[in-house]
């Protein structure tokens, strides 16, 4: 498999176009970390709910002086390539990016994606959460979580840690995701199309 590349969004409120920082972690086939990027987002209508920003407690002056998605998105897509993403609920951070893409009139990007929550759902079911933070306690691993930047690096970490010996062949891992999703509808990887 070539790079992967995590990315997680933090938002300021409910509204899946809301999105006020974006991580993104490249790694390559062996897990190790390459390149990161990280940004403030200043959302197109601000709408800050008070249960969202007390989970990132990104003060609302920052976001506000930070620049749009349509600013920053030239330096997204290069830094994403055409390598697939990965996210921790990628239901999630793929429709914040689908919603903050269409609210800004932005297009021409496609991806494959995979899902590291379904992923530990699948492979670890006996596990009584899934969440982020608890698949990280489960190795060891401490990080400020709900920072976009440090997200994508645990949920990058987590997918080689699920995934390592059928990241080096693309025939391999697909092997490996049809095992896994065998009974699934709708397995991974899924295809974003914003074209």
């Amino acid at each position: 498999m070539r790079d992967y590349v995590a990315i997680d969004f933090e938002t300021t409120s409910f509204e899946r176009s809301s999105a006020c920082s974006i991580g993104l972690m490249r790694f390559d086939s062996d897990g190790n970390p390459l390149d990161s990027y990280y940004s403030l987002i200043k959302p197109k209508r601000p709408v800050y709910n008070p249960v969202c920003m007390n989970v990132h407690n990104i003060p609302v002056d920052d976001i506000e002086s930070s620049p749009s998605f349509r600013a920053i998105w030239p330096e997204v897509a290069s830094f994403i390539g055409d390598s697939p993403l990965v996210a921790h609920n990628a239901e999630f951070d793929i429709s914040v990016l689908r919603c903050t893409m269409a609210d800004w009139n932005i297009s021409g990007f496609e991806d494959d994606y995979y899902c590291t929550l379904s992923l530990s759902k699948k492979i670890y079911p006996e596990l009584k959460s899934h969440k982020l933070t608890s698949m990280a306690s489960i190795w060891g691993w401490k990080y400020d979580a709900h920072n976009a930047l440090a997200d994508a690096y645990i949920a990058g970490r987590l997918f080689y840690t699920l995934c390592n010996c059928w990241l080096k062949d693309e025939k391999e891992l697909s092997r490996f995701m049809g095992r896994v999703y065998k009974s699934s509808k709708n397995p991974f990887p899924r295809h974003l199309d914003l074209l």
